[in-house]
Parts: structure tokens; C-alpha cells; sequence
């Protein structure tokens, strides 16, 4: 057990630097976020009450969207340099890999939406009655989904496609997290955070289960080559 968690740790840390020194992808995913964030806010003309209702699913498709340049050269980097085939020929269990990167990819999506997310409630001027606690359970459990897809299908080869067509690839899986997590956030705003709300939640977490459970099952398959 002490060896897989120092093994975890140690892919972990070596995925964390390698995200943050990839400067053109952090460009572009913080780039969409702004402009997506910026279309929203122009709309001045709008009833609060209609930013309210369509907040969620415009942030959460920043989110996604913004995303894709991770989750498209996260393995495509690691397949350049022969770093990914180090890995695998190290003792170290396909679950301890998948468990990390995992990992490495929340937190990634975390960073990425402790920025997109101040943006656009400053923009759009939308309060937010209930406090940041309720809308950062949301990004918790959204982002282990979104990054188990990720990461499962960048183990595929993805990452050496456009991110086009990685965009096409997982848009169906994600597409009931993308909603459940939009109207979390919707429900949030209107500061209903209550019996609906926790049914969407439990709606999030069962996504969770089974994409992590997908992914530990189909990574060492899909990992090699």
C-alpha cells in the first residue's frame, strides 16, 4: 500500500508540473473561458432573471470547452517524448496510472475554474445568494467526471487528433454531466439549493461511479499498444 501511494504521488506530481509548464494550452483554455465569459456579459440588456436561468450552461460549456486542450495533449505529450512508454514498463500498477492522472486533470480543471468562475459572476453581475459552497460541490464531483472521460479517452490515442475531434468523441458521454452540473449551478444562482438540488447532486455522483469505475477497468487495455 505505502509503495502504490508513493508510486501515485510521484506520477502525480510529474503530471501537475507537466500541465502547468504547458503555457500554450493554459493560454488557450483560459482564452476561451474569457471570450465565452465576455459574450455573456455583453448582453446588458438582459433580465437578471434570464442570466440566472442560463448562467450554468454557459459556464459549464466554458468549462468543457476550455478543457479540451488538456485533455487533448495530456497523453499526446507523454507519446512525443517516450515518457509514456516509460511508464508503463515500471512496476506500477494501471490503476495507480489511471488513479493519478485522474487526479492530476481534477485539479487541473479545479485551477482552471477558480478563474473562469470569479469571471463570469463578476461580468454577468449575477449574485450568488448561497454562498461559493454549494457551486464548489458541483465543480468537484463534475470535474472527476469530466476528467475521467479525459483521461480514459486520451489513453486511447486521442490526444494525436485535433481537438475537434475530441470534442465529437466525448461530447455524448459528458452531455448528462454537462446538464446536471448546469442545473446544479442554476438552482445555486436562484439560491434553491435544496431537495432538487441534492437530486442533481446524487445525479453527479452516480455519473462519478461509473466513469471511474469505466475508466479503471479499460485503462490497462487501453494503454496499450
Amino acid at each position: 500500500m505505502r509503495h502504490a501511494m508513493h508510486n501515485l504521488c510521484w506520477i502525480l506530481h510529474k503530471d501537475l508540473l507537466t500541465e502547468l509548464r504547458s503555457r500554450g494550452a493554459w493560454s488557450t483554455m483560459v482564452l476561451t473561458g474569457i471570450v465565452v465569459a465576455v459574450i455573456f456579459s455583453v448582453q446588458s440588456e438582459a433580465a437578471a432573471a434570464y442570466k440566472q436561468q442560463t448562467i450554468g450552461c454557459l459556464l459549464w460549456m466554458a468549462v468543457f470547452l476550455a478543457a479540451i486542450p488538456m485533455m487533448d495533449r495530456g497523453f499526446a505529450i507523454e507519446r512525443e517524448n517516450g515518457c509514456w512508454d516509460g511508464l508503463r514498463q515500471l512496476p506500477v500498477a494501471g490503476s495507480v496510472i489511471f488513479i493519478a492522472k485522474l487526479a492530476a486533470n481534477v485539479l487541473a480543471l479545479g485551477i482552471l475554474e477558480c478563474l473562469l468562475m470569479p469571471l463570469f459572476f463578476v461580468l454577468s453581475s449575477v449574485p450568488l445568494p448561497g454562498g461559493a459552497g454549494p457551486l464548489v460541490l458541483v465543480a468537484l464531483l463534475a470535474n472527476i467526471a469530466l476528467a475521467s472521460v479525459g483521461t480514459t479517452v486520451g489513453c486511447l490515442g486521442v490526444g494525436r487528433r485535433s481537438g475537434a475531434a475530441l470534442v465529437v468523441l466525448v461530447l455524448p458521454l459528458l452531455i448528462p454531466v454537462l446538464l446536471a452540473a448546469a442545473e446544479c449551478t442554476r438552482l445555486t444562482v436562484a439560491g434553491n439549493a435544496g431537495e432538487v438540488y441534492w437530486r442533481w447532486l446524487q445525479l453527479l455522483a452516480v455519473f462519478d461511479v461509473l466513469f471511474v469505475a469505466a475508466g479503471l477497468v479499460l485503462f490497462e487495455t487501453a494503454s496499450e499498444e
